[in-house]
């Protein structure tokens, strides 16, 4: 089975990894910990997606190493204000800015 990893549990994230799910992947969906938590416990999104059932295929967690394990794909999905937070050290979250784009 395909393994995918969605780091970001908001509306977007959620929504992407149930289409993930729908087509048979196994998916670890990462973000905040009490949403995590929530999403693992009652299998929705009250936050995002209230009312809508997650499949059993989708997992959450907020440790981003457990997110990525054994995955073999991953997607981004977050906000990008919060991208330059929660992307990996050296990785670029947005696009240059015209003072910092190479002449």
């Amino acid at each position: 089975m395909t393994r995918a990893a969605v780091f970001g549990n908001g509306s977007w994230g959620t929504a992407f990894a149930m289409v993930l799910a729908d087509a048979g992947c196994e998916v670890s969906l990462w973000g905040r910990a009490e949403l995590a938590k929530e999403i693992n416990t009652t299998r929705t999104n009250p936050d995002y997606l209230p009312g809508i059932e997650l499949p059993g295929a989708i997992t959450a967690t907020a440790d981003p190493a457990e997110a990525a394990a054994d995955a073999d794909f991953t997607v981004l999905v977050v906000p990008p204000r919060p991208s330059a937070a929660t992307s990996p050290p050296g990785s670029r979250s947005s696009p240059p800015t015209p003072s910092s784009s190479p002449s």
